[in-house]
């Protein structure tokens, strides 16, 4: 009986041992508390190394690191948080709040915040709905998102003197704020995008601060308006400074030549006209911006300062751009909204784009050199004209997105991915270029009703004509020669001819298909029909190439569109019967 008693109360002491086991390991494993200032001036937890005599200044007395701490909330407006130069440390990777912030200030107003080292959050500093804050000598390192971000919040907030590094999105981000909002004296380096950007954010001052080696843009200011930009340094950025938007205002800033993109100033002119802007006169620009201009002359200048854009035009008109050379920008030229202008003979290399025409009607863009470009020249608008440009060797040369009306005449497209390529373009007239040694001499994917003549498709490693998602396209009085496949087609229906006697295309491979085939009445005109495929035959194949006749270019435009209209009118109804349903 002693025995069994004895192995009772052995089971007992066991069990309690266990649970005594886990109860300590459910303490040992207690979840990172959160630090609240609250707003009746008390800290918690009181544990916390935060100390404050008069519960206006609380102050630091030791590092905060996780997973004892997870940040900190202030909810008491008119006071200083003092970090004494102490870190706060998170846990970005594997904390189980995705949105952890260094310090959170919500709903709150006249705040300091200082002297704090904040790593490793989610957010390092953050303010939503806040005014008449101060951020200040801080440094915020390796976060997951932004080092400081002004959310919502505007009115007079400053963030000054900060070091915003290595975080993975932003230094300082600037979103929803406006009203004399005051960013300055920062230093923002090596951040994942951009160094710092104000997002449809207005009205407030942007001054003496320096964004270097960010990834993306050093400065950025996107669909805002009314802010003053001056004594900004953006060195070594992958681009140093970009302005974008969508209406006239969201360009309307002050940025004045104390501005610096790698040691050149920043020319941003607004609301002028009749000016010539060139080496002469403005012999070092590391950046151009012309907006809500008239009547302006950009030339000789070279811009190779690493920027969103080389030279922009926004909102301006009737403005010739010429004999400019332009590298290692986003987009070379970019001409936004504007129409009537003339960009000729400059030189674009090395851009993301060379030449890029979004939303503007009008323009011409002729006798320019891109090359080494990602693209040589983009159309992403309507009644254009693009004519002689030379564009060789670049990721893709001459591309049309969501584009009409525009005329693509007389290129020499060489050595590209893809020569001449549209997408989603419709009412196009593509003729006389040469399109050789591409991958892809000329790619239509989900473009119809487009008129190609009198082009040269030749040698392209891959296809001459590359055709998904595309009908009811003209292509007559073209020459198709020597490329590894001549057409590479879905079988959506085209036109491949202009009737009997005016012919089709010439094919270099015709003979080699066809080898019984004779030619028709004299006429230059094979008598059997070269079929591509169930779709798409040519039934009037050239027997010589095709040559475009010898006109100044000046009557080779109205010729052509007179040309394409005829043809597009004639063989409507035939090409009816093909068409999609």
């Amino acid at each position: 009986m002693r025995r069994v008693v004895s192995g009772i109360m052995l089971g007992f002491l066991l069990v309690s041992t266990l649970i005594l086991a886990f109860n300590v390991g459910l303490v040992r494993a207690q979840a990172p508390q959160t630090v609240y200032i609250n707003s009746d001036g008390s800290v918690s937890p009181s544990s916390a190394p935060i100390s404050s005599v008069d519960n206006v200044t609380y102050t630091f007395t030791g590092n905060m690191s996780y997973p004892s701490y997870d940040g900190i909330v202030v909810e008491r407006n008119n006071t200083v948080i003092d970090g004494n130069s102490y870190t706060m440390l998170g846990n970005n990777s594997g904390n189980s709040n995705d949105q952890s912030v260094g310090l959170n200030l919500t709903d709150t107003s006249n705040v300091t915040i200082e002297n704090t080292n904040i790593e490793n959050f989610q957010n390092g500093i953050y303010l939503s709905g806040s005014n008449n804050n101060i951020i200040r000598a801080n440094t915020a390192t390796a976060n997951g998102l932004d080092g400081i971000w002004l959310n919502s919040s505007s009115n007079n907030n400053t963030v000054s003197d900060n070091n915003a590094k290595a975080n993975l999105s932003c230094g300082i981000d600037v979103i929803g704020s406006s009203n004399n909002n005051t960013v300055s004296g920062n230093t923002a380096t090596a951040n994942g995008y951009f160094g710092i950007i104000l997002t449809i954010s207005s009205n407030n001052t942007v001054s003496g601060n320096t964004a270097t080696a960010n990834n993306d843009t050093g400065i950025q200011i996107y669909s805002s308006s009314g802010n003053i930009l001056s004594d900004n340094v953006m060195e070594d950025n992958k681009y140093n400074f970009n302005v974008l938007g969508y209406v006239m205002s969201d360009f309307m800033n002050s940025v004045d030549t104390s501005n610096l993109v790698n040691g050149k100033p920043i020319y941003y002119m607004t609301s002028k006209s009749n000016l010539v802007i060139s080496s002469l006169n403005y012999p070092n620009v590391g950046y151009l911006a012309i907006v809500n201009c008239t009547n302006m002359t950009v030339e000789g200048l070279t811009l190779a300062n690493v920027c969103m854009q080389g030279i922009l035009l926004a909102f301006t008109n009737d403005s010739k751009i010429t004999d400019n050379n332009v590298a290692n920008n986003y987009d070379g030229i970019y001409l936004r909204y504007s129409s009537n202008n003339t960009v000729n003979e400059n030189t674009a290399t090395a851009n993301g784009v060379g030449i890029d025409i979004y939303s503007s009607s009008n323009n011409t863009v002729s006798g320019n050199n891109a090359t080494a470009d990602s693209v040589g020249i983009v159309l992403q608008s309507y009644s254009n004209i693009v004519s002689g440009n030379n564009v060789t060797a670049n990721g893709d040369g001459i591309y049309l997105l969501g584009s009409s009306n525009s005329t693509i005449i007389g290129n020499n497209v060489t050595a590209n991915n893809a020569g001449i390529y549209l997408d989603g373009s419709s009412n196009n007239t593509i003729s006389g270029n040469n399109a050789t040694a591409n991958t892809h001499g000329i790619v239509l994917i989900d473009s119809s009703n487009n008129t190609f003549s009198g082009n040269t498709v030749a040698a392209n490693s891959q296809d001459g004509i590359w055709l998904m998602g595309s009908s009811n396209n003209t292509l007559c009085c073209n020459n198709f020669i020597n490329n590894t496949l001549q057409v590479d087609s879905d079988k959506s229906p085209n036109v491949w001819d202009n009737g009997y006697p005016s012919g089709g295309n010439y094919w270099s491979d015709y003979q080699t298909k066809y080898p019984n085939a004779v030619e028709n009445d004299s006429s230059g005109i094979w008598n059997t029909p070269y079929v591509i495929d169930t779709n798409n035959t040519d039934h009037y194949p050239l027997m010589v190439s095709y040559v475009v006749p010898e006109f100044p270019l000046i009557l080779i435009l109205p010729l052509f569109m007179i040309a394409t209209l005829l043809a597009v009118a004639f063989y409507k109804k035939k090409a009816m019967p093909h068409k999609r349903l």
